[in-house]
C-alpha cells in the first residue's frame, strides 16, 4: 500500500466543517458526506436525501487552509456518514487540528482511511 493522501487542516478547521455538516443534518434521515481530494485541494459535498428531494452542496477549499497537503492521485473520494463525522469532531477542541490520511491499494482503491486529531500532547485516531 502506498500513501496517496496526507492532509492536516489548520487549527480552527473544525468550526467550519461542523457548521457545514450541522446545517444539513436536521433536514435528512440519510445525511451523506463525500470528501473529494485532488492535487489542487479539497471539496466537501453534503447531500440530503428524503422521499421528496435530494439536495447537494459542494464547498471547495483551496490548499491554503492546510498546514500540510499532499495528494498524489487525480481524485480521491472518501464517503462518510456526516452524523458519525460530527460525533468525531465533537470530541476535539476548536484549536485541535484535523488530519486525514489515505493509503491506496494496488488497483487504485482506498485501502485505508484514517481521520485523526492533533492537539498539544495528544493524538487521537479514528479508522
Amino acid at each position: 500500500m502506498a500513501n496517496c493522501l496526507d492532509v492536516k487542516f489548520q487549527s480552527g478547521a473544525k468550526t467550519l466543517l461542523m457548521a457545514v455538516l450541522n446545517s444539513f443534518n436536521p433536514f435528512s434521515p440519510v445525511p451523506i458526506t463525500n470528501l473529494f481530494f485532488t492535487p489542487k485541494g479539497f471539496q466537501l459535498q453534503c447531500m440530503t436525501v428524503d422521499n421528496k428531494a435530494v439536495v447537494v452542496v459542494d464547498i471547495p477549499l483551496s490548499k491554503n487552509v492546510y498546514d500540510k497537503f499532499s495528494c498524489s492521485l487525480p481524485l480521491i473520494t472518501v464517503g462518510t456518514d456526516s452524523r458519525k463525522l460530527l460525533q468525531y469532531l465533537n470530541l476535539i477542541d476548536d484549536t485541535d487540528k484535523v488530519a486525514i490520511r489515505v493509503d491506496e491499494a494496488p488497483k487504485g482503491e482506498v485501502a485505508l482511511y484514517e481521520l485523526y486529531f492533533e492537539s498539544a500532547g495528544k493524538i487521537e485516531f479514528q479508522k
